[in-house]
């Protein structure tokens, strides 16, 4: 054993040395992570080597609707698109008359929860809306007495230093006063120039009622506070008091709002296509044209398309400017909640089960492990990619767990780590070898430096 763990350390020389040095680190390696566990991203991991498979291959699987579960939310999606939009003459602010005969429609269905994804910011870039412009929609929600609870965009500033800041609205007071309407955020933030984590709680800068100046950067921070995703407002507000909701109870507040303090972030899954000429027809995931609902001789069963459902109302227009980029494709800020919503549950369900994700890292890791040392060139590409998609297949597919995704990614950051040590064992191992072979030689260094780094002939 000491033997063994010498020879991994590069202290001793052995003919066999880099496979024991790769079964040793992949033992101590695996019992590490099963006994500790591992962050599903480590820093200055991407550094070390290269992943041994792409996540974002995996994620792509869900998109293109291989795989069904029972307990996704079902929802509905409000399209307000290009046709509706030019219908109304592309104003600069969506019309708030037509989006209370929307909100009316939908709600008299009695739908579970309705997402009104439109900002209503006082002000919204450099919108300065008319007079009276909100007077409807404020008389609208300030009467609203409906079984159904409404969620609105609390829209997120960053000033100089990084802090997030919520911004005001010509309906805070009336959101304030009844208890059917919320605020939650719909923000995403983009790692690798794509969205992959949505945060379930936000943590944001509260001002202090003594503000010493009046720039963003002056402003002194009383306190910090949890604002709430929209999947995870929803789901607060619609399941049964005595559920086992995953993170109902936010964590202690860090009192850092800086845009890169660290959150509760949840993998995106994204299902398929909701809106545009990709869109795939579901039993729980169905899309409407705004347009429809506002043409007065057009009979819709709102019953069938909203009655216990999660419905959204959001623009996919390009004048919205709301589009993101995923692993699955550039998709409009209205979807991504939409698939936030639509998977919170699944997700739910795998968070509150962090010993099986762990088994299943360790799975991927092992396979990982063996795969890159028994194989080579493309077949170890053909082996990895079409064993990790059959192990998310068969996670998915059969046991419906959704967990897969995030201990795919453990297990990739693991065995990042694995293979870069074992690199770091051999150039040790090589290191000590040359170095002795130019013992008394001129510039040593340079040359052991030079016969570890290049091929020998």
């Amino acid at each position: 054993m000491w033997h063994r763990l010498a020879v991994s350390l590069a202290l001793r020389r052995d003919e066999d040395a880099e496979r024991i040095r790769t079964v040793t680190f992949g033992w101590l390696f695996g019992l590490g992570f099963a006994a500790l566990g591992l962050a599903r991203q480590v820093p200055g991991a991407g550094l070390l080597g290269e992943s041994p498979f792409e996540l974002d291959q995996a994620l792509r699987t869900v998109t293109l609707g291989w795989f069904a579960t029972d307990r996704a939310r079902p929802l509905t999606l409000v399209d307000i698109d290009t046709d509706t939009y030019a219908g109304w003459r592309q104003p600069l602010m969506t019309p708030r008359a037509d989006l209370v005969r929307m909100l009316e429609t939908v709600t008299a269905a009695r739908p579970e929860a309705v997402i009104v994804d439109i900002d209503l910011s006082g002000d919204a870039g450099s919108l300065v809306p008319a007079a009276g412009a909100h007077d409807e929609l404020h008389r609208f929600l300030a009467a609203y007495r409906g079984a159904t609870p409404l969620f609105f965009p609390r829209r997120i500033e960053l000033d100089a230093d990084g802090r997030r800041w919520e911004t005001t609205s010509p309906f805070d007071d009336v959101v304030a006063a009844n208890a059917k309407l919320h605020w939650a955020h719909a923000s995403f933030a983009t790692s690798g120039g794509a969205v992959r984590d949505w945060q379930r709680w936000l943590e944001v800068c509260v001002a202090s009622t003594d503000e010493p100046g009046s720039g963003a950067t002056d402003i002194a921070v009383a306190h910090t506070r949890w604002l709430p995703a929209m999947a995870q407002a929803v789901t607060m507000e619609t399941s049964a008091p005595d559920a086992a909701l995953a993170d109902a109870t936010p964590p202690p507040l860090s009192n850092d709002c800086r845009d890169d303090a660290p959150g509760v972030a949840n993998r995106l899954l994204i299902g398929p296509r909701l809106s545009g000429d990709d869109a795939v027809p579901a039993g729980d995931a169905a899309s409407i044209s705004a347009r429809l609902l506002l043409e007065p001789e057009m009979q819709l069963d709102t019953q069938q398309l909203f009655h216990a459902r999660t419905v959204l109302i959001g623009a996919t227009h390009a004048a919205a400017r709301d589009y993101w980029r995923t692993a699955s494709g550039v998709l409009p800020g209205v979807e991504l909640i939409a698939n936030t919503v639509r998977f919170v549950d699944v997700q739910g369900a795998a968070a509150r089960a962090p010993g099986l994700q762990r088994i299943v890292a360790l799975a991927f890791f092992v396979f990982f492990a063996v795969a890159t040392w028994r194989t080579r060139g493309l077949p170890k590409l053909v082996v990895l990619v079409a064993g990790t998609l059959l192990g998310v297949a068969l996670a998915i597919g059969v046991f419906r767990y959704y967990g897969v995704f995030d201990a795919l990614e453990a297990a990739i950051v693991l065995t990042v780590l694995y293979k870069a040590a074992v690199e770091l064992g051999n150039v040790i191992e090589d290191w000590r070898h040359h170095w002795r072979g130019h013992r008394g030689q001129s510039a040593r260094f340079l040359r052991t430096l030079k016969a570890v780094s290049t091929r020998q002939t």
